[in-house]
């Protein structure tokens, strides 16, 4: 892992489209490493974001717009539903290089894993040998990830996930909270697993399963 790129939170940083869920988790993950960068948050979803001030520790300045100055920050995808992430990004004409990855402290990642650009994975989360998580994936509290295992960029694994070793999870998923994967297994991009399914087969592209054993649904319309 790049750990080099945590350093440009010292100072400066814009957050794009936080979720109010979200933005506590990124603020947690840079308390943690003791990081306090002035924040640039542009709040493009429209949210009420007033119940964060509780954070004292950060100077948070909401804005409606990117402006030139703003180009040159570093940048946060505060965005956990995968449905959103592509398109913010996408909106904004961003490229991912300019995302950095955030880690919580409490995180436990193999020094031949590697994070991406724009990864964020949130306490208490365990990623195994020679695994690869693409950009702007977000992985979330209390996840463990096998060796050798690879996620799709704008993904999104919820709490209490359990990822096997040798699983390939495509670009766009959402796992549901505590689903768990057994070793070898696929899943393709653009597919849902509901929380708590127990995934024992392959699972293909576009499609919504889950069930102990999970099943397929129904096709993924979004």
């Amino acid at each position: 892992m790049n750990l080099e790129k945590l350093e440009y939170c010292n100072d400066k940083i814009c957050i794009i489209g936080s979720s109010v869920p979200m933005l506590s988790m990124v603020l947690d993950n840079l308390e943690s490493r003791k990081q306090f960068p002035l924040i640039y948050l542009l709040n493009n979803l429209g949210l009420n974001l007033e119940t964060h001030l509780f954070h004292k520790s950060f100077e948070i300045l909401i804005i409606d717009k990117l402006e030139k100055e703003h180009f040159s920050l570093p940048f946060l995808l505060g965005v956990n539903k995968v449905a959103n992430k592509q398109s913010v990004v996408q909106s904004l004409q961003l490229e991912k290089e300019k995302f950095v990855y955030l880690t919580h402290q409490t995180t436990s990642i193999s020094s031949t894993t590697v994070l991406k650009d724009g990864v964020i994975v949130n306490c208490l989360t365990s990623i195994a040998a020679n695994s690869t998580i693409h950009e702007l994936v977000t992985i979330n509290r209390n996840v463990s990830i096998g060796h050798n295992t690879e996620i799709g960029a704008y993904s999104t694994i919820n709490p209490g996930v359990n990822i096997a070793g040798f699983v390939t999870i495509g670009e766009r998923c959402t796992i549901g909270m505590g689903a768990n994967i057994i070793d070898g297994i696929k899943i393709g991009e653009n597919s849902i697993i509901g929380a708590g399914s127990l995934v024992t087969k392959d699972i293909p592209s576009g499609v919504v399963a889950y069930g102990n054993p999970c099943k397929i649904i129904r096709k993924n319309e979004i």
